[in-house]
């Protein structure tokens, strides 16, 4: 097994059937942690290259699960029909987020990438990929907590 199928997410989440969704969404963003740490730590060329291959890869079907029939959206909408303008909002996000990883990614296979323009479209991904994550984690937190009676 090569080193991008090894830190493949969606490889290490592989589960069937709609019941499997949440399983998934929430071991994928527990793999994602590690990655993106040492996506943000390395200036290695070729394991900058290695990794956002493996976001490049595996971000559309994590993006599919979250949004997708049974999936994460779906029941924040149902249990807060409210949220329906910030799930709009992260939708659109995951286009923006999957644009940004496909430049990247053609960046990092030309035969002599611009450096400066790689660390500069890496630095804005992650920024991205946070913001993105506090969002959706401040929507879950809050549905969640309302739902069940908390104080939000």
């Amino acid at each position: 097994m090569d080193r991008e199928q090894k830190d493949s997410p969606r490889q290490a989440t592989k589960t069937h059937g709609p019941q499997d969704v949440w399983a998934r969404i929430e071991a994928f963003h527990g793999v994602m942690i590690g990655l993106l740490r040492e996506f943000e730590a390395t200036t290695d060329p070729v394991r900058i290259r290695e990794l956002v291959g493996t976001l490049d890869e595996d971000l559309p079907g994590h993006f599919a699960d979250e949004v997708g029939p049974g999936g994460l959206f779906d029941d924040l909408a149902a249990r807060r029909p409210a949220s329906e303008p910030i799930l709009e909002y992260l939708r659109n996000d995951h286009g923006e987020i999957l644009d940004m990883v496909r430049a990247l990614h053609r960046r990092l296979r030309e035969s002599n990438p611009d450096q400066a323009r790689i660390l500069a479209g890496k630095r804005a991904l992650l920024d991205k990929l946070r913001s993105h994550e506090q969002s959706e984690n401040r929507l879950v937190i809050d549905t969640y907590r309302i739902d069940e009676g908390g104080m939000g």
